[in-house]
């Protein structure tokens, strides 16, 4: 009913909603009679006869049989409505396509009718601009449809998928249509773009026709015979001719630039306007040319009259200053000669300084206006249209306002300086006053220093007067000789006065100075007392440090043994007495140096005086060290003799610590390879503790050697006891070379044992992946082999299964009555009634996908296991009917079909197999489909999901291949890991013996290098096996599909044949009927009815049966539409010829229809015209 119900959806939801109360009253009942028979199976168990209760067993099987059999027939039916909705949803969205689609390409029609409008003569732009709007509307329209077909297609499911496909391939072809009408629009966008540059360059040309036409007017004051015109007119007509020939430049230059840009522009055309655009425009660049030689000659005469009138009005300006530079002369003439200024009065001087004033100012004003006039004419001249004879004329007028700003400044300064030559006289008086003054100085000075030296020793306030007035007066000749040094700079009238004063005060100067040298001997004379008297205590000081150095040194020089302790507080006193004389003596000899560096400073005679009483101080301090030198290299002796005695006590222990770690290490050397591991470790680890122990011993030894060797160094300069230290480190060394061997012997055999740990480990794990490899390459073998047809005779298998499977359904039947109904007997079934009944059953014909050859349905029954004895037996039919799944994803099995309240029996792992025990049902809660199905490897049983709500597929339809593909996949993934950490293991091995040069650990690493080949190989045999196992499975993929759309285009092309048959008789009949009928209406109208003997009745008789023919082609319209809509979605294959060949015959229908429809006019008018006549 739902099928059958058409466009008459009140019909069919009221089908599918009865359906569905149907199917869950039937679910209900169900339900209720399995709870029913679980209870009375439980029940059964408690009976105490064993016939009895195998019997009611027995019988309860049966039913739940029955039952499980009613609940495979109604699981089809509960999805119902999601079936009806999914096809609902299909159609909807393909409405909505072709309700935007068509649209779009009556769009495109009209853009096309658009562009053809370009190709004629009156090509505009609002052509051009109508024509890119409709291009631009049918491509947004389908660029909108692209996008909401985009849109469906991502939200689609595989039903509506399948309607959209069907649409895209109408939206490529518009698009192309589209593209080939935007290259039209581009060539006649070209043609409008050259006409409108060729009108710009010709309004540029013109513009610059009119500016060469106001320049050649703006110089017609000079062609009106006047020969020389005023200055000032002169310069503001020439003004007037350059800016307008400057604007006619500006013309020229902006027209030249565009139509040079515009003919590179043209070259980026179509050939033929490039080429007409690119020949006007040599036109325009020639005319532009000559009007650019006529205003160069315009400018060429505007620069001469220019320079002629420059050249006067500089004349003018530099005469004038010239003349005033004369007048200014005259006045300062007076300035010039000395003798004149001195015999001249005040008043004359001042008047002549006025009058040189004003001639200044007057000249000076007149210099600077002829120096900016030619200034300006110079920046004005050096422009593009410069005259090399015009400069050189303006830099003669600039020398000569130079020469006269020259002589403008000499005169100046003459006239400033006459203040200054009567001002020379005053400042010479005033200087022989201050050199008399400081000559009556130095005098009282030689008298003090003269009565210093009359004294034994003078007394303290004498000497300070002395130097204070020493000091002043010196001061003051210092002062004297540098103001008459600046008196001398400055006044240049006085200078030869002056210079006889500067003679006079160098005298005074060197009587000062010779005073000042007898008060500095006497002065360095006492200082060098001071010196001589300080270094005599320091020395006295370090006497009496060495004297007790004596004292505590004669301990030692009693004969006999000191006792131990005596001798070490004694040694200790000595050292210390030592040390601190030591450091006085070295204190008192830097200091005698220092005075000596201090008396450099004084005069030749006090330096040789001091450094004699030094030269004996030194002496006597020389003494002092050379006593002490021997005190300290006596102690020195001592001190060797304690220090040997210690280091040979701990060199004595040392060796027996050496002698055990040799014995240790000689015992594990001894025991070899054979030793068991334990063992080895023990003797490892006695070694390694007898070999710490002495090098921690031999450490400490040298520390202590060492140390003693830089105190005797530091202390002492005797060779023996360095000479004993060092053979003390010596005998070390040798220790320490001996403690280094066995080492070395502990460290190889450490090395050797590990080395052969890694290269066990390594070639056992190397090993176990070729293993790996082997096993997985026999598991891969039949995904590999050339099975092409056994495959796709086992996809045909199950589609025949699956056609069974909802027969029996639909009709109740059970597997072995399916076999009996199929012809089998005696329990086996034979390939000829197979295939007998497989092509002949009507469940399987209706199926679009599922038409087979003889040749296919013979290779079905060899895959369902006939090939062994060519028979199919009953047992091996029904193996086919069982319902497995292969697990995709981790999933939980519970024991009741609803999850909430339902307890977890156990998890199902990925790729295990699960064989389906009842037909899969829906968790009315959660709304996820779930069935009970039974784990091979374990044989547990309870429910599980196929999907989840958001579409996790948990549990996939089972088959030997998909079974054994999955599972090569596994092992593929788990060789790849195996082989990526074989790798890394090895490398890191490798990388951490990268640092061993030799020994057994270079062995071993050379050993772990050849196994990266191995392993390499590995992993180029496992590539090599999944490159084949996914061409294998693209083959058998290939395959399929092609198999399928051979039979889908098998059915596609019967149906096709069907509406092209059905279409074409009907088009026939009604050719044929037209043809008989519009005949006779063309003879009645023709003959207006006169060969009848009723013309009216004639003529409504025809008309009638015209009318009649229309309405029979009215109806072959409606059928072509019902059938074109069915196939106005396919673009290519039979469906696509036949929509061909039904557009063919619509258009013949169209055909009959406008013959009838003129022919039905015509009688009218002919029976209009019969009444009026009659």
């Amino acid at each position: 009913m739902i099928t059958a119900g058409g466009d008459n959806l009140e019909e069919v939801q009221q089908a599918v909603t009865e359906t569905e109360i149907a199917a869950k009253a039937a679910q209900s009942a169900i339900g209720e009679a399995r709870i029913y028979l679980n209870a009375k199976q439980a029940a059964v168990k408690r009976y105490e006869s064993d016939k009895v209760r195998t019997m009611a067993a027995t019988e309860l099987a049966k039913l739940q049989q029955q039952l499980q059999e009613a609940q495979n027939k109604l699981n089809p039916l509960k999805v119902v409505r999601q079936d009806f909705l999914q096809r609902q949803a299909a159609k909807k969205v393909a409405d909505e396509i072709l309700e935007l689609l068509t649209p779009a390409e009556l769009d495109c029609d009209r853009a096309e009718e658009a562009s053809n409008l370009l190709a004629g003569v009156g090509l505009s732009k609002e052509l051009l601009q109508q024509a890119e709007l409709a291009l631009k509307r049918a491509a947004d329209q389908v660029a909108h449809c692209g996008k909401v077909v985009a849109q469906k297609k991502a939200q689609a499911t595989d039903v509506v998928l399948a309607e959209i496909e069907k649409c895209e391939d109408r939206i490529k072809t518009a698009e192309g249509r589209l593209a080939q009408l935007r290259n039209n629009h581009k060539e006649a966008a070209e043609r409008v773009t050259c006409d409108t540059l060729l009108k710009e360059a010709t309004e540029k040309l013109q513009a610059v026709q009119e500016a060469v036409s106001r320049a050649a007017d703006a110089e017609g004051p000079f062609l009106m015979g006047v020969e020389e015109l005023p200055l000032e007119e002169t310069m503001g007509t020439v003004k007037a001719c350059e800016t307008a020939a400057t604007a006619a430049n500006t013309q020229a230059s902006v027209c030249r630039m565009f139509v040079a840009t515009k003919l590179v522009e043209a070259k980026r055309f179509s050939p033929k306007p490039s080429q007409e655009t690119q020949a006007r425009l040599r036109d325009l660049q020639k005319q532009l040319e000559s009007y650019v030689r006529k205003l160069g000659d315009l400018k060429k005469a505007t620069a001469e009259r220019k320079a002629k009138a420059l050249m006067r009005g500089a004349e003018s300006y530099v005469a004038e200053a010239e003349v005033l530079t004369k007048r200014m002369a005259e006045a300062a003439s007076i300035f010039e000669d000395d003798n004149k200024l001195c015999e001249a009065s005040s008043a004359e001087i001042r008047a002549a300084a006025d009058e040189t004033q004003k001639a200044e100012q007057v000249a000076v004003a007149a210099i600077v206006e002829a120096r900016k006039f030619i200034t300006q004419r110079q920046i004005e001249s050096k422009g593009r249209d410069a005259s090399v004879e015009v400069s050189a004329e303006l830099i003669k007028y600039q020398t000569r306002v130079s020469t006269a700003q020259t002589e403008v400044a000499r005169w100046r300064k003459l006239a400033s300086t006459c203040e200054q030559r009567l001002a020379a006289k005053r400042a010479v008086e005033e200087a022989k006053g201050k050199v008399a003054s400081a000559e009556e100085s130095v005098k009282q000075v030689s008298e003090m220093v003269k009565a210093l030296d009359g004294e034994e020793s003078g007394g303290e306030d004498a000497v300070k007067a002395a130097e204070t007035a020493a000091n002043e007066c010196q001061a003051t000749v210092k002062t004297m000789v540098r103001y008459l040094e600046t008196q001398s700079r400055a006044q240049n009238a006085a200078r030869d006065e002056l210079a006889k004063l500067q003679t006079s005060m160098k005298e005074i100067q060197e009587q000062l100075e010779h005073s000042l040298a007898a008060m500095r001997t006497r002065a360095e004379q006492q200082v060098v007392k001071g010196l001589v008297a300080e270094s005599e205590a320091r020395v006295v000081e370090a006497e009496e440090s060495v004297r007790k150095v004596s004292d505590a040194e004669a301990p030692f020089l009693i004969d006999g043994d000191v006792p131990s302790e005596q001798a070490v507080a004694a040694l200790t006193e000595l050292e210390n007495s030592a040390a601190a004389a030591h450091t006085v003596v070295g204190g008192t000899k830097t200091f005698i140096a220092m005075k000596r560096l201090a008396a450099r400073r004084l005069s030749e005679s006090a330096t040789t005086a001091c450094n004699k009483d030094l030269d004996n101080l030194q002496a006597r301090l020389d003494g002092l060290s050379k006593k002490l030198t021997d005190i300290r290299k006596g102690m020195s002796e001592r001190k060797h003799t304690k220090v040997k005695r210690e280091v040979m006590a701990k060199i004595t222990d040392l060796e027996q610590l050496v002698e055990a770690a040799k014995e240790a290490t000689k015992s594990l050397v001894d025991g070899g390879a054979d030793t068991k591991e334990v063992d080895n470790k023990a003797a490892r680890e006695k070694a390694a503790a007898a070999q710490s122990k002495a090098v921690a011993t031999l450490d400490t030894t040298r520390k202590l050697a060492v140390q003693r060797q830089q105190d005797v160094k530091a202390s002492s300069t005797d060779a023996a006891a360095l000479t004993d230290l060092t053979k003390m480190l010596d005998q070390l060394n040798r220790f320490q070379q001996e403690l280094d061997r066995q080492q070395g012997l502990l460290r190889d055999q450490e090395h050797r044992f590990v080395a052969t740990r890694l290269l066990s480990e390594a070639i056992a794990e190397v090993e176990g992946l070729e293993k790996r490899m082997e096993a997985l390459g026999q598991l891969a073998t039949p995904l590999v082999a050339d099975q092409k047809d056994d495959l796709l005779a086992s996809v045909w298998l199950e589609e025949i299964i699956d056609a069974l499977r909802r027969h029996m359904a639909l009709k109740a039947l059970s597997k072995e009555d399916m076999f009996r109904a199929m012809g089998g007997q005696d329990g086996r079934l034979n390939e000829a009634k197979f295939t007998g009944f497989i092509t002949e059953f009507p469940a399987l014909c209706e199926q679009q996908d599922s038409l087979f050859t003889q040749d296919e349905l013979k290779a079905a029954f060899k895959r369902a296991g006939g090939e062994a004895a060519g028979d199919l037996t009953l047992e091996q039919f029904c193996e086919h009917f069982r319902r497995r799944f292969v697990v995709t994803a981790t999933v939980s099995m519970t024991d009741n079909i609803a999850i909430k309240g339902g307890k977890t029996l156990r998890k199902v792992d990925p790729n295990e197999i699960m064989e389906a025990l009842e037909e899969p049902a829906q968790d009315e809660v959660l709304g996820i489909v779930r069935v009970r199905a039974k784990a091979e490897s374990d044989g547990k049983e309870g429910y599980v999901t196929i999907s989840g709500n958001r579409g996790t597929v948990y549990l996939k339809p089972y088959s030997a291949h998909t079974a054994l593909e999955k599972k090569v996949e596994q092992s593929l993934q788990e060789l790849t890991e195996a082989i990526n950490d074989a790798f890394k293991h090895v490398d890191k091995k490798v990388d951490e013996l990268r640092t061993a040069k030799a020994g057994p650990l270079v062995e071993a690493k050379a050993e772990l290098s050849k196994c990266r080949p191995r392993v390499t190989k590995v992993q180029y045999i496992q590539s090599a096996l999944k490159k084949k196992v996914a061409e294998a499975q693209k083959k058998l993929t290939a395959g399929i599909d092609a198999e399928r759309k051979r039979r889908q285009e098998v059915v596609e092309r019967r149906s096709a044949q069907s509406m092209i048959d059905e279409n074409t008789a009907a088009v026939n009949s009604l050719e044929e009927r037209v043809g008989k009928c519009v005949p006779t209406a063309e003879a009645l109208v023709k003959s207006c009815g006169a060969d009848q003997e009723s013309p009216a009745a004639a003529m409504e008789a025809a008309e009638r049966e015209l009318q009649a023919t229309l309405e029979a082609v009215d109806k072959g319209h409606t059928r072509l539409k019902v059938h074109l809509d069915q196939i106005k979605a396919s673009m290519k294959g039979p469906f696509s010829e036949a929509r061909s060949a039904l557009v063919k015959l619509k258009v013949r229908l169209g055909s009959f229809e406008s013959r009838c429809q003129k022919q039905v006019a015509a009688i009218k008018a002919a029976r209009s015209k019969l009444e009026a006549a009659a």
